[in-house]
């Protein structure tokens, strides 16, 4: 049995924008009452199969993260621009997208302003540009690989134990290094 329209927004959102909370993905799909039409189509088992599809085509297993996580580390501006014969700079999205790399841009911003002079107008064109942060892919390697060392933390009993060995005992009977008078 296929979905309705509706109920293919229900899933769609269900799986996306809403993360899981049905009575949210009912709203995002248009249902009037979200409240009691969020759990009733849970209770459907085709939209359960097509939730179950759908999540299991979505999820990321922890070898794609760690390639997303190393892409995003090794990423470069220079994907993304090119260069002419007399040094020239202009932005190559076609080839990034080409090179399935789009998913690296965090941020991008066109901006265009027309000034009119005596001579005619002049045309400025402003790229602004801003990839995935590379230190937090970084980190976030790290930390998986284990090249953080953990700070611990040693209370004073720990401190007395190491040391336990290297303390002599010390007998009350016995007298002591005579400590000068000053």
């Amino acid at each position: 049995m296929d979905l309705t329209y509706r109920r293919r927004l229900f899933v769609e959102a269900f799986v996306g924008p809403a993360l899981g909370n049905s009575t949210e993905a009912a709203r995002r799909a248009g249902y009037r009452q979200p409240h009691m039409a969020g759990p009733r189509l849970m209770a459907n088992d085709v939209i359960r199969a097509a939730i179950s599809g759908r999540t299991a085509s979505a999820a990321l297993d922890a070898d794609e993260i760690l390639a997303r996580l190393a892409e995003i580390a090794t990423s470069d501006m220079r994907h993304f621009l090119r260069f002419d014969d007399e040094g020239r700079v202009s932005l190559d999205l076609v080839r990034a997208k080409r090179e399935d790399r789009l998913r690296l841009i965090k941020r991008f911003k066109l901006t265009t302003r027309t000034t009119t002079t005596r001579e005619g107008e002049t045309v400025e064109t402003r790229v602004e540009l801003e990839l995935l942060d590379k230190l937090d892919a970084l980190d976030k390697l790290a930390r998986y690989h284990g090249l953080y060392r953990e700070r611990r933390e040693s209370s004073l009993f720990d401190l007395e134990a190491l040391l336990a060995d290297d303390i002599p005992e010390i007998d009350p009977t016995t007298p002591g290094p005579r400590i000068p008078a000053v």
